[in-house]
């Protein structure tokens, strides 16, 4: 297995990169649902 140093020689850190990047859109599309349940609230069948 590479060690971290390993990838980031490798690839130039875009592996940091893509998982940096990939955290953020994470966190964006969780506030965005988060925001929108809250807005928009569905209703539970009865």
């Amino acid at each position: 297995m590479m060690e971290k140093e390993e990838l980031l020689a490798t690839y130039g850190g875009g592996v940091s990169w893509l998982v940096i990047g990939g955290v953020i859109a994470g966190v964006i599309s969780f506030l965005g649902g988060f925001l929108d349940g809250i807005t928009r609230p569905l209703k539970c069948n009865k």
